[in-house]
């Protein structure tokens, strides 16, 4: 048997197992025999490749997106409840049981005789 060929074939074992455990490609096999074999596949490069981070950089990955999904939810939760209180402020206006009346600062609530800044509108006298 001959040895030529035998320390770049090692090399080669070398390089594969380095790029499959420490970057996370996966290996598509031995494709020496295969019709159309090329050096370079470049579809393979531009779509076929993923690198997979490291376990510990998966996991903090994780924790950002799922702080993000926490900070998504809390505002939603916001939205809601501002569009509820307009909700209610329009039913209260359009009903007439809170009227805004004018007043030498401005406009102001009558209900609210505690806060007599309640309703001011800047401009509006």
């Amino acid at each position: 048997m001959s040895t030529v060929g035998q320390r770049e074939r090692h090399t080669q074992q070398q390089v594969l197992r380095f790029f499959q455990d420490e970057l996370g490609y996966r290996y598509l096999g031995d494709w020496k025999d295969r019709d159309g074999n090329r050096s370079i596949e470049e579809d393979l490069l531009r779509y076929g490749v993923h690198i997979r981070p490291p376990e510990q950089e998966q996991t903090a990955i994780a924790a950002v997106f799922s702080d993000m999904d926490a900070e998504i939810e809390a505002l939603e939760r916001r939205r809601e409840k501002t569009k509820q209180i307009k909700q209610g402020m329009m039913q209260e206006l359009l009903t007439g049981r809170t009227r805004l009346v004018p007043s030498k600062a401005g406009l102001i609530k009558d209900a609210d005789p505690e806060h007599p800044r309640a309703g001011y509108v800047p401009g509006w006298a």
